[in-house]
């Protein structure tokens, strides 16, 4: 019996443990205040991403025109991140993300004027998408090196797990209000609510004492800084960065095509969608807090190897389907893998390169995970039309499991850095 109450004592004391490292980076108070206003914005941005994806379908019924818009909204990251990221060690990281909030939120509101008055179109979306994703490329490197700035080394694993926790609990209820919202009063409210709540996102980025470091070096042009390439390899860092590109080519492609498989595989409309997409959410949240207990890098890099596996069976359990329960599992398991895989190999790379280069790595990690995206959205979008989603899904998850046998043979070779974080 005693045996068995120190079992139980131990127990708790390793849950107890789990948790502060969990929760560790929210004994900082600005990055407690960054949480706040980012909570209440990413509600407003996954409104928006449902209501436009599902108004955008209705116009056209065309998965090809998703896979575009999708196309235009990243590509910007794709030519401007290697130089955004030069940009967010050159400059202060907390005055890029307010100007491109700004930026953002009279983006959101031209498209609830425009939506409003019934004057959208296929082109004025996809300029609109065009301005977002020119936000985005400067955005990403800057907010994510600016959340190593808040919480530093020490509680760094902590801060991108909780990061990409908020991310993902905001995706569980944004997408269901969403869904409501179009059905009851509209798709220009979705529109106009998340153009007020980057409001929240800009006081609260005002709030903040942290100030960037400025590093050796980052005083000059970000085209005449090092080499980064050399660095990358010496860091271990260029295959998580394959990984994450194959994941971001054909592991997205649920998101880009949930529209599609709400219509096509469930017979499904507005409410659905939202459902589905609140599924990814939950699972992604779960990921996400599974990533922020962790403390050693060699067990987080084999993670994300393991994690994208797993994503190609969830992809594939997707595709066939034959009821919303199956379908609401399925999606809330490649959520689930995505986070994990994602966040883990986020906090290996920011805890593998120097400081001074670590806005620059991000705009790379950017490049590989925002920037190839528009390649998986129109690839998505042709092969959904021309063969179908099953077999579009089918070819996602057969990819993402090769890349990840890959990576897990070529890592198994390198020394492990499991020290602590």
């Amino acid at each position: 019996m005693n045996k068995n109450h120190s079992g139980w004592r131990q127990a708790l004391a390793s849950l107890r443990a789990r948790a502060a490292n969990t929760f560790a980076s929210f004994d900082n108070r600005d990055f407690r205040v960054y949480s706040i206003g980012q909570f209440i914005s990413l509600i407003g941005t996954w409104m928006q991403s449902i209501a436009l994806a599902w108004v955008v379908y209705e116009m056209t019924r065309s998965p090809m025109t998703l896979g575009l818009v999708s196309f235009a909204s990243t590509v910007p990251v794709l030519l401007l991140s290697w130089f955004a990221g030069g940009v967010a060690d050159r400059f202060d990281r907390r005055r890029i993300i307010i100007i491109t909030q700004w930026l953002e939120m009279a983006q959101a509101g031209t498209l609830a004027v425009l939506t409003a008055l019934h004057l959208l179109s296929v082109p004025l979306v996809i300029v609109l998408a065009l301005v977002l994703g020119v936000c985005s490329a400067f955005e990403t490197p800057a907010r994510q090196a600016f959340v190593a700035d808040l919480v530093g080394k020490e509680r760094l694993a902590s801060a991108i797990g909780l990061n990409s926790a908020l991310f993902n609990s905001t995706r569980m209820f944004g997408p269901a209000v969403a869904g409501v919202a179009i059905a009851t009063l509209g798709d220009s409210v979705c529109f106009a609510l998340n153009a007020l709540s980057y409001v929240a996102a800009v006081i609260t980025l005002r709030m903040i004492t942290a100030r960037h470091r400025q590093c050796v070096g980052c005083e000059k042009s970000p085209m005449r800084q090092q080499p980064l390439w050399p660095v990358l390899k010496s860091c271990g860092v260029v295959d998580v960065l394959y990984l994450v590109a194959a994941v971001s080519i054909f592991g997205f492609q649920i998101s880009v095509l949930m529209p599609v498989i709400t219509d096509q595989v469930l017979h499904g409309k507005a409410p659905e969608l939202g459902f589905l997409t609140a599924a990814m959410g939950i699972g992604a949240l779960l990921g996400a807090l599974t990533m922020a207990s962790q403390r050693k890098i060699a067990t987080v890099r084999r993670t994300s190897g393991w994690s994208t596996l797993a994503l190609g069976a969830g992809l594939t359990a997707t595709a066939w389907a034959a009821t919303m329960h199956m379908a609401l599992a399925a999606i809330a398991a490649v959520g689930f893998c995505i986070s994990l895989g994602l966040s883990g190999a986020n906090f290996f790379v920011q805890m593998s390169v120097p400081e001074e280069v670590k806005g620059r790595v991000m705009g790379v990690y950017s490049f590989f995970l925002i920037g190839l995206a528009p390649i998986g959205a129109l690839m998505s979008g042709w092969l959904a039309s021309a063969f179908g989603i099953q077999a579009t899904l089918m070819l996602a998850a057969s990819v993402c499991a090769l890349a990840s046998v890959v990576y897990l043979r070529r890592i198994s070779a390198l020394p492990d850095r499991d020290q602590g974080a």
